[in-house]
């Protein structure tokens, strides 16, 4: 599984590069739960610049959703933003926002530029130590 977790800025950063699936998302929440800096209410970025999109059923989409939910549950609505690199991808991820908005417990957005993800996600400034 090509799945890297990170804190970038305050940020929860999951990448993922592989097929899109529910398995595979499934085990990247997995990671991303148990790594030491994650908390029910962090701000998290999905990148999926480097995945390959076969995209995922609406039923996928229902049961990501709810498992996703299951997953912040206890949480205050934390941002989460999916970043994308095709025009395609971003389609197919609106269209999993629009799915699973009355049943998620976070703020989901999706985005094409990385900066403009983090800045929406709340990172904290580049530090500028000479």
């Amino acid at each position: 599984m090509s799945v890297q977790v990170t804190e970038h800025r305050g940020v929860m950063v999951v990448r993922y590069a592989e097929a899109v699936s529910l398995v595979g998302l499934e085990e990247a929440m997995g990671r991303l739960a148990a790594h030491p800096s994650f908390r029910v209410n962090s701000p998290t970025l999905w990148d999926l610049t480097e995945a390959s999109s076969e995209g995922l059923r609406r039923e996928e989409m229902r049961t990501l959703a709810s498992r996703l939910a299951r997953f912040r549950q206890g949480s205050d609505r934390p941002r989460v933003a999916v970043l994308t690199a095709l025009e395609e991808d971003f389609g197919e991820a609106s269209m999993f926002a629009g799915v699973t908005r009355p049943v998620l417990l976070t703020e989901l957005s999706v985005f094409r530029d990385r900066e403009d993800a983090l800045t929406w996600l709340g990172a904290e400034a580049e530090s500028s130590d000479p």
